[in-house]
């Protein structure tokens, strides 16, 4: 890029139902210089999603209005969005790990999230 002008900034969709752990997750990921959108349900992530479609989804896969394997495929239909990285985090059950990565997600992370480790799986 020509001096003067910034790079553009990538787009995460950040899902979590937790107003805390949503928190946390932003300040993890202001490292990456990224534009962050932040929402609590999974209807919320859909609706933000057709608005103005993210360059990756981090996702609760225990939103409450729609776990994450049936949001995964839900985001995989909309327009410009089937092949978006998604990265869902869980609780540690491998059933709703399995489902994920089923549905097409990218990585599957464990709570508690390891900071590194999340950049990592986004880098």
């Amino acid at each position: 890029m020509p001096d003067g002008i910034p790079a553009p900034q990538h787009r995460i969709l950040l899902a979590e139902e937790q107003a805390a752990a949503r928190d946390l997750l932003r300040l993890g990921l202001d490292r990456l210089n990224c534009r962050i959108e932040s929402v609590e349900s999974a209807g919320d992530a859909l609706a933000e999603a057709r608005r103005d479609p993210a360059d990756l989804v981090l996702l609760s896969a225990t939103l409450p209005d729609m776990p994450g394997a049936p949001l995964i495929d839900a985001i995989r239909s909309l327009p410009g969005l089937e092949r978006v990285p998604i990265v869902a985090i869980h609780d540690g059950d491998p059933e709703v790990e399995r489902a994920c990565m089923a549905a097409g997600a990218a990585a599957c992370l464990c709570r508690p999230l390891d900071p590194e480790i999340l950049l990592s799986s986004i880098e």
